[in-house]
This record gives structure tokens, sequence and C-alpha cells, in this order.
């Protein structure tokens, strides 16, 4: 694949990368099949430096909460985020969350984190996969910034 804009420090125009993708079935069991066969491929190929990040980021309905109390607590720290994450705020405030600015990484520090504005059903989805993970002893880091171009996916990212 090859990136259309500018790639952003560290990236490149070039890159390789490949997917799974599972239409039809939300059960928590699919998110961790994925990842187990993620694991499979990745100790095939002998790759050994790789790390698991884990988050969720719920469906539309715990979004809508989460999104809405993100740009509360961005609006009154707004004189303190980089040019790009104030643009962003109102439009897309998940972006800010992934921010490589020293600045704006201080102040994600504080933000409201996604994982306290799960739904029940959302929370017992994610607690699930989880579980399923530590029993198959796939380690994992939680990662509640991990949103970027995800904002229209729903749950396990």
């Amino acid at each position: 694949m090859f990136r259309h804009d500018k790639p952003q420090l560290g990236r490149y125009r070039q890159l390789y990368q490949f997917g799974f993708e599972v239409i039809g079935d939300n059960s928590p069991i699919i998110d961790v099949e994925l990842i187990f066969l993620g694991k499979i491929i990745f100790n095939t190929l002998k790759l050994k430096n790789f790390k698991l990040e884990i988050n969720s980021i719920g469906c539309q309905e715990c979004r809508k909460k989460y999104i809405k109390d993100l740009k509360k607590y961005y609006r009154t720290r707004k004189k303190k985020l980089c040019d790009t994450c104030r643009s962003r705020l109102e439009n897309n405030p998940l972006r800010i969350l992934d921010c490589k600015e020293e600045q704006c990484e201080n102040i994600r520090m504080e933000a409201p984190n996604i994982l306290d504005y799960l739904c029940v059903e959302c929370n017992n989805h994610f607690k699930t996969v989880l579980s399923y993970l530590d029993e198959l002893k796939i380690n994992y880091s939680l990662n509640p910034y991990l949103v970027r171009g995800l904002d229209y996916y729903t749950k396990t990212v």
C-alpha cells in the first residue's frame, strides 16, 4: 500500500498490511479467534518483537457520552493543545488521544477513559475477550488511547 498524504514522522510512504474481517457474528470469541490467528501467523513467520495492544471503543451509544465528556474536558484545556488537536476538537476528538505532541500527551493523562463509559453489554463483551486471552496465555497491554481511525468500528480494537 502507499500513503497518499505526507507520511507522519517515523512512517514510510510504502507499507505492507494484512487483515481479517468477520461479517455477521459479533460474539467476543470471534475477536479472540482473530487475535489468535494473527498470533499464529506472526509465530509462523518467526516474528519475535510484537505486542498486542487492546482497547474497546464500545458501541455508538457508549461513544456518544464519552465524546461529549471528552470534548468538555479538552475545551477547558484548548489553549494548551497543539494546533492540529485544536482543529480536531470539534470534528474528531478521538484523534486527540493518539497525538504524539508532548503537550497533548501530558493533557491526555487526565482525560476521561473510554473503558469507564462502556455500557453493560460492551463491558461484558470486553471482559470476555480479555478472559479468553488470559486463558490462552496471550499477552496484551490495555491501551485506552488506541482509537485512531477506528471511530466507525464498535467494541474491541
